[in-house]
């Protein structure tokens, strides 16, 4: 190949590539989803303090076994 040839080629694959970062930098809006799409009983809700409890003593077990595990 040519040096022009090969010039041409990288400009053509800057320009491609700047074009798709050009192209996911700008994301189609999307509109909120009416209420009426949502299922029953699939929200999100905050954990309760018996659940958080319930975790922080899992994770206690947790180290516990692994501390035992590495003796």
């Amino acid at each position: 190949m040519t040096a022009a040839a090969l010039l041409a080629r990288a400009v053509a694959q800057i320009v491609t590539g700047l074009a798709l970062v050009a192209a996911g930098l700008t994301a189609p809006p999307v509109p909120p989803a009416p209420a009426s799409d949502s299922s029953p009983g699939l929200e999100w809700r905050s954990a309760t303090d018996a659940e958080r409890r319930e975790w922080q003593r899992q994770r206690l077990f947790d180290l516990i076994d692994a501390k035992r595990s590495m003796k």
